[in-house]
């Protein structure tokens, strides 16, 4: 059954430059021949009774006075390019039209309206802004065939503003909905006015009529028009023709069923999941206006039709990496001849709000899986509708005539001009932001005049004697201008002597005003007059000061009295505060007759400056006499030099409780310096003074008034030796200024002289001593490198004993260093080696160690000797006794006749073994039995590298004092060794294979490997000497025992492998060669057998059976086909 819907889809196809077109009346007659029920027929021509019998709505409350102008209608695609030639009914049409506000004044609420006729519909109802600038001043909506707009209140502030002339366009979309012949179609305008607007092109709106396409290959197309709100994209394309079977190597016949696979490409800014896939028979020769639904793909399994059963699936794979994504749509069915058929499918929009976005091209190609055919659509929109709105910003200005009265005029300059300043606010609740068109005035230096508010400022303007001058900066409408005011004073041609300026007169008509309201397109007019009188002005005279050679002196502020006698004899008096020093001339506060006389004077007592002197010169009282306006202002000048402030301290050294002289005399200060207001040198800041102890003081550096300065002796600076300091100072801090300009700081050092002893005691260790050996004598030398010593101090000894008690020092001044040494010869006892050790050969008494004690120990030892036994173990078996521990045994008897002194000695090879503490004395030294298995000893002995005193392996010798005897006993071992041999036995073969030679090779595990040369008459050759327990592998080779015309089997007695066990024993290896003679067979006998023959019939039964697996393949495809 053929699909209406499905029909309307396909048959609304718009894009760029579209060629195809229906209207409802073909697809009513296209569902009649589809066999469509009629009850759908009748519901469509319901619907088309119900569009033409809509009437205009209601007009709703518009301002008669917004008129709608220049109506008019051009044929377009779905981006709203112009397109040629008339309207089809589904086609585009852009509407476009004028409207402006023909009064003054527009209020939120005006609307005005236009209503379309039944053959055209709105192809959006989305509300549309109204925008002037970013001020959104009202909205357009549709409804039903009416499209409204109406002015909200952001036209209110803009009216108010003084904005005029608002007017716009307007644009808007539209569907060709139905037919028609005429060439012109009404347009009712806000309700009450019908205009004839002419349709593009000439016939009317005509119906499109499908046409059969012999050869479609594939037509990639959208289904309707993309627009905006839409939330699905409904693509299409149409497959079918003679060049598409062609390539896909098929044949529509209406029979076979056919399997063909589309690769479609969705383009980025559209999505899967697939929301329809329906597939269509569309034009083909019998019935060009065909749509007929063939299946739907969203539903399980084909469908069976009147055409035959049919399937259509599709697929999306993952989006790609550039937001596309591909999709695989498969079609089945009988296919017929001379039909076109068409896969429509929709997907979904990306984006937040999931809706087709405006001025964005949306492409979608599709091919032929297996075929370079291919198909590529781009789809695109605008917005359906858009109002613009323009509108004049009202402005206006105003224009001073300047007159001068008639009385003394002929006083006044031909040219004499003014300047007048103004105030100016614009209008209520409005500003500057509000009037993007406006340019404030600016002032002389080329600055906004406008004030921080946005909404006032202070203008001026320049008038000339007898000209009228406009203000060159017009002001938006409602600009309130106030406080017009001219300053006579700065007149550009001043009035003789003896003429005034009286005060100035503005007038607007008839009414002396200062204020004005700007209007609309218009300058109102201002008069100025000024008279000239007779008589002398009033001035004043004004100060100045020059205030140098301080730190801020030109930012300070001064005060002067002043003192005027008027022309009467009368006086005045006043202040004037606040006069810059760096020469800004400041005014009198109040002005005098002509003619007075004015005494200055400073006030001298806020003049000064911390830390500087103030000149006396250039301040006294000034006497100034008040002239006339046209002359220049007399002026009292004052100067104020000032001079920085500056001193210094001084620091003297004073020594008591001793006397020192050359480099002792002299001592360091240090001293730190600040200043809070005045950036110190580095002279200034921190430094040091070198005095004598003679008490003369030592100057600083110059430093500026308020300097304030820490005084401190260097560490060590007052250190001496031997004698303890105290350092006091009459003040560590002193402050440079007015009541202390130079004051000085003593430093005091009182030194005491230190005394001490040092203390010296014996130890004796390793021997008991009485009597006199038990004395002993220790002597000393003492230096101070300040203080004469005595002679008891600077030599001497002491006695000790050795029983620990410590012998005191003579008295010693603090710096005295000593050297501490024990006599000679005190220390030595008979029969003891003796070692003194002291636990301090030097002392120094002072203050960290005011009494050094110092301990001398005599460590006494009996007279000692002593050996070492090395061993040594070499040859080739020395690995057999890398573990072997030797043992040695010794007997000493010592010369003192006392008791033997025996022992052993362990070793092993590469070690030594020494014996100490032996008395001296005779000494013998002898080796247990020290065999390894698998190897041969011998054994040397030696004394000091001597074999003196060695006999039947014991070493005899003396040990002597202090003295170690070296004894080295050395084991060599060799490996016991044995070999194998190799006999050749030949059996069978020629009787010269024994005179024959036969190549063996060998290898053993303890490295050994090489060949033999065997005869083959059964002769041993004997292989190397190789250490027992070595296992040899002997092979032949194979090609010295290959023999031609006979076959060989070579075996080797326990397989060529054996193991010398025994010292000097050869195992021998017997290698046996069987020989066996090949057998000849005569060449003729071979030709009997047949083999050639045979060889042919197996080629040719070969070539057969090929060649008939040919046949059969060919009888299978020809079946199949």
């Amino acid at each position: 059954m053929c699909s209406v819907f499905g029909l309307f889809w396909f048959q609304l196809m718009m894009m760029k430059g579209e060629s195809m077109h229906t209207s409802i009346r073909s697809l009513l007659s296209r569902a009649v021949r589809s066999r469509v029920a009629g009850v759908a027929v009748a519901l469509l021509a319901a619907l088309g009774i119900v569009v033409q019998g809509l009437a205009a709505p209601a007009a709703a409350d518009v301002n008669p006075q917004i008129e709608i102008t220049n109506v008019s209608l051009t044929k377009v695609n779905s981006a709203n390019e112009p397109q040629t030639g008339p309207l089809y009914v589904d086609s585009l049409a852009m509407l476009k039209f004028d409207w402006k506000v023909s009064t003054t004044q527009v209020h939120e609420g005006d609307s005005f309206m236009i209503a379309l006729p039944p053959e055209l519909q709105f192809n959006s109802n989305l509300v549309r802004s109204m925008k002037y600038g970013g001020t959104e001043v009202g909205s357009c909506t549709v409804d039903g065939q009416t499209f409204t707009c109406t002015f909200g209140s952001g036209i209110t502030s803009l009216m108010r503003a003084g904005n005029r002339d608002v007017h716009g366009t307007a644009g808007y979309q539209l569907t060709v909905m139905r037919s028609t012949t005429l060439e012109k179609l009404p347009f009712v305008i806000n309700g009450d006015k019908t205009v004839q607007v002419a349709l593009p092109g000439t016939g009317g709106i005509i119906v499109g009529q499908s046409k059969y396409n012999p050869d479609k290959r594939i037509y990639k197309g959208y289904t309707g028009s993309m627009k905006e709100g839409d939330t699905k994209a409904t693509w299409l394309f149409h497959f079918g023709g003679p060049s598409l079977q062609q390539a896909l190597n098929l044949t529509f016949d209406g029979q076979t069923k056919q399997t063909i696979t589309f690769k479609d490409t969705l383009g980025a800014g559209m999505k899967c999941p697939l929301q329809s896939v329906i597939l269509y028979a569309v034009d083909s020769e019998e019935n060009p206006s065909q749509s007929f639904e063939l299946d739907n793909g969203l539903e399980p399994g084909p469908k069976t039709t009147e055409q035959g059963t049919f399937e259509v699936t599709g697929k999306c794979d993952e989006p790609t990496a550039d937001g596309t994504t591909p999709i695989t749509f498969e079609v089945k069915g009988p296919f017929r001849a001379k039909t076109n058929y068409m896969v429509s499918y929709s997907t979904l929009f990306t984006g937040d709000d999931g809706k087709a976005l405006p001025g964005t091209d949306y492409t979608n190609t599709v091919s032929a899986d297996g075929t370079t055919i291919t198909s590529t659509n781009t789809v695109s929109f605008v917005a359906a509708g858009s109002v613009t709105v323009s509108m004049r910003q009202g402005e206006g200005t105003f224009s001073i005539t300047k007159k001068i009265a008639s009385d003394y005029a002929n006083q006044v300059n031909a040219g004499v001009s003014f300047d007048v300043a103004f105030d100016y606010e614009l209008p209520p609740n409005t500003t500057a932001n509000q009037y993007p068109n406006w340019t404030p005035p600016v002032n002389a230096s080329g600055g906004s005049t406008l004030n921080a508010d946005q909404r006032t400022g202070t203008a001026t303007m320049k008038v000339t004697r007898g000209q009228t001058i406009s203000f060159d900066k017009p002001f938006p409408t409602g600009t309130v201008i106030s406080n017009l005011r001219e300053d006579i004073s700065k007149a550009n041609r001043a009035l003789p002597d003896g003429y005034v300026w009286k005060d100035p007169k503005f007038t607007i008509g008839s009414t002396d005003t200062t204020s004005l309201t700007i209007g609309d397109r218009t300058t109102t007019k201002v008069d100025l007059l000024n008279t000239v009188g007779v008589g002398v002005a009033d001035n004043g005279f004004q100060v100045v000061k020059n205030a140098s050679g301080a730190e801020g002196a030109a930012a300070k502020k001064f005060s002067f009295s002043y003192t005027c006698t008027l022309p009467d004899n009368t006086e005045k008096s006043g202040q004037i505060a606040d006069v810059p020093g760096d020469g800004t001339p400041v005014a009198s506060p109040e002005e005098f007759p002509v003619g007075t006389k004015c005494k200055v004077t400073e006030d001298t007592a806020g003049a000064g400056i911390d830390g500087y002197t103030l000149d006396p010169a250039g301040h006294d009282t000034q006497s100034v006499m008040i002239g006339r306006v046209s002359a220049p202002t007399v002026t009292a000048t004052f100067t104020n030099t000032y001079t920085r402030d500056v001193g210094r301290f001084s620091v003297k050294k004073v020594v008591e409780g001793a006397t020192f002289t050359g480099a002792n005399n002299t001592f360091t200060v240090q001293y730190n310096c600040t200043h809070n207001s005045v950036t110190l040198t580095d002279e200034q800041k921190a430094g040091s003074l070198t005095l004598t102890g003679n008490g003369t003081a030592v100057m600083s550096p110059s430093l500026p008034f308020g300097t304030s300065c820490t005084i401190k002796e260097t560490d060590g600076s007052a250190q001496r030796a031997g004698y303890a300091v105290a350092t006091a100072y009459t003040a560590d801090q002193v402050t440079v200024g007015t009541a202390t300009p130079s004051p000085e700081v003593t430093v005091t050092n009182t030194y005491t002289l230190n005394k001490g002893t040092f203390s010296v005691k014996k130890v004796v260790e390793g021997a008991t001593f009485t009597g006199a050996d038990n004395s002993f004598t220790v002597e000393y030398n003492c230096t101070h490198n300040s203080v004469a010593l005595t002679d008891e101090q600077k030599a001497g000894s002491l006695t000790l004993t050795g029983n620990g008690t410590a012998v005191m020092s003579p008295s010693l001044p603090f710096g005295t260093s000593c050297t501490i040494k024990e006599a000679d010869g005190s220390a030595q006892r008979a029969g003891y080696a003796v070692a003194t050790a002291y636990t301090a050969g030097q002392v120094t008494v002072g203050t960290a160690t005011p009494s050094p004690e110092v301990t001398v120990t005599n460590k006494y030892a009996p007279l000692k000797g002593g050996f070492v036994i090395s061993k040594t173990v070499d040859g080739d078996g020395a690995a057999l006794a890398k573990d072997t521990q030797f043992t040695f045994d010794y007997t000493c008897t010592p010369l003192t006749g006392a008791a033997q002194v025996k022992g052993t000695v362990v070793v092993k090879g590469g070690e030594n073994g020494a014996v100490a503490d032996v008395p001296v004395g005779s000494c013998s030294v002898s080796e247990r039995d020290a065999t390894i298995d698998g190897a041969s000893r011998s054994t040397v002995l030696t004394v000091d590298g001597s074999s003196d005193g060695v006999n039947n392996g014991t070493a005899v010798f003396n040990v002597k004092d202090g003295v170690t005897v070296k004894v080295a006993a050395t084991n060599t071992y060799v490996r016991d060794r044995g070999s194998f041999s190799v006999a050749k036995k030949v059996v069978g073969g020629a009787d010269s294979f024994t005179k024959d030679t036969f190549v063996f090779d060998y290898v053993c595990t303890d490295g050994t490997e090489g060949r033999l040369d065997v005869p083959g008459d059964g002769t041993a050759v004997e292989g190397p000497r190789v250490p027992t327990g070595t296992e040899c592998t002997v092979t032949e080779r194979a090609q010295t025992a290959n023999r031609d015309g006979y076959t060989v089997t070579s075996e080797l007695s326990d397989n060529g492998t054996v193991t010398i066990s025994q010292k000097d024993a050869v195992v021998a290896v017997t290698a046996t060669n069987t020989y066996t003679p090949v057998p000849k067979v005569p060449s003729k006998q071979l030709a009997k057998t047949g083999a050639s023959n045979v060889a042919v019939v197996g080629v040719v039964g070969s070539l057969l059976v090929v060649v008939g697996g040919v046949l059969i393949a060919l009888k299978r495809r020809r079946h199949d086909a």
